[in-house]
């Protein structure tokens, strides 16, 4: 834990001497940064810069980190990212397999995560990679990892849905216009009955049992009805109060049917 933090202190440094920099018109050179990230080492099981990102610290610091990585940098950090994936803290507090009653605590990082880096995720998968690259992406995502497993974590699921779904666009505008080769549609077509053939047999495990569901709509109630009292503390509307403390929470499963969309796609 001691090691994590240090490293990602020593980022959080990198980072603001670049943006140091950039403001004062210096050169920018990110050679220390990607040093700091520890992307490239091999000497670690678990890569270190997947264990920042057990950290709400290191999760905020993404998008920073990213305006200053070139392509390529960017491409290996996330071949790392999908190749790691069950070895993320975020995926095995988001399963409901291996963490079956999360707390407010887990639910809000599950959020942090999904709001800043499922976004950068998306952004350079939009505008920055091509068809064989996301390619790449999906099947270090397959090879190095339990696939089922992951499909029982809602951030897991979507990271899969964004790569088929950006894949398949870009299929579908190519078939327009004949852009794709025919060893890339053959490239896609392995890869997808690699995704399908470990999924084949589990889809139903894509679905949160009913008490995960229950357990996480208890907790976003409370949440909520804990903002409302404290919001009505000076106020004496006792019909205001009935009202919010009636309302209904919904586990929402839309990240599931967007998931078995992009399979259709």
């Amino acid at each position: 834990r001691k090691f994590v933090l240090s490293l990602i202190e020593s980022v959080y440094k990198e980072v603001l001497e670049l943006e140091a920099n950039l403001r004062s018109g210096k050169e920018i050179n990110n050679k220390e940064l990607w040093s700091a990230l520890h992307v490239d080492d091999e000497f670690y099981e678990v890569s270190p810069f997947i264990s920042m990102l057990s950290f709400d610290k290191g999760v905020k610091i993404m998008p920073r980190i990213f305006n200053f990585l070139d392509k390529e940098q960017k491409l290996k950090l996330l071949q790392t990212f999908f190749s790691e994936l069950s070895h993320l803290n975020i995926i095995i507090i988001s399963s409901y397999r291996t963490n079956p009653e999360p707390n407010e605590s887990q639910l809000k990082k599950i959020d942090l995560f999904q709001t800043v880096f499922l976004k950068i995720i998306v952004s350079f998968l939009s505008n920055s990679s091509n068809f064989i690259e996301i390619m790449s992406l999906l099947l270090h995502l397959i090879k190095n990892n339990n696939v089922a497993f992951i499909s029982t974590s809602k951030i897991g699921l979507n990271l899969i849905t964004v790569l088929i779904s950006r894949a398949a666009l870009i299929r579908q505008d190519s078939n327009r216009s004949s852009v794709l080769s025919t060893p890339e549609i053959s490239t896609w077509n392995e890869i997808y009955d690699k995704l399908f053939t470990a999924l084949e047999s589990k889809i139903s495990n894509i679905f949160p049992p009913k008490e995960y569901i229950d357990k996480i709509n208890q907790l976003s109630s409370q949440s909520v009805n804990d903002n409302n009292n404290t919001n009505h503390t000076n106020i004496n509307n006792k019909n205001d109060n009935s009202q919010s403390s009636s309302m209904t929470y919904y586990y929402d499963q839309a990240y599931i049917w967007q998931f078995l969309a992009s399979l259709a796609l």
